[in-house]
């Protein structure tokens, strides 16, 4: 994936291109996809750690809360009581440093 930047008007935003955003609906569901995305990140062990992130992970939760009509089965478009929050959880590859690990080659150049 590329960092790139938009200008929206006077601001630039960053952003990941060709993110995927997945929309789930159970704490379950959020976790499976924690663990798909961590299964596809790059370690290696170096001096200081066994497993030592070579790539950068986000991951970003996003809450919708919206009201319910009395019965609890129909969302009410009301946009004065829609809530939203985000938590980003970012973990950046291992800052390690490069002196101190014994890496080498593919791993050290990461």
């Amino acid at each position: 994936a590329v960092v790139s930047t938009q200008s929206t008007g006077k601001r630039k935003v960053m952003y990941v291109k060709d993110v995927t955003e997945i929309e789930v609906k159970s704490t379950e569901e959020a976790c499976a996809q924690v663990w798909k995305g961590q299964e596809k990140r790059r370690k290696a062990a170096t001096i200081l750690n066994d497993r030592s992130s070579r790539s950068h992970s986000v991951f970003n939760i996003r809450l919708v809360q919206v009201p319910y009509d009395e019965e609890g089965k129909q969302i009410l478009l009301n946009k004065e009581k829609i809530a939203i929050s985000q938590l980003s959880l970012v973990d950046l590859a291992g800052s390690e440093r490069a002196s101190k690990t014994n890496a080498t080659g593919g791993t050290l150049k990461e």
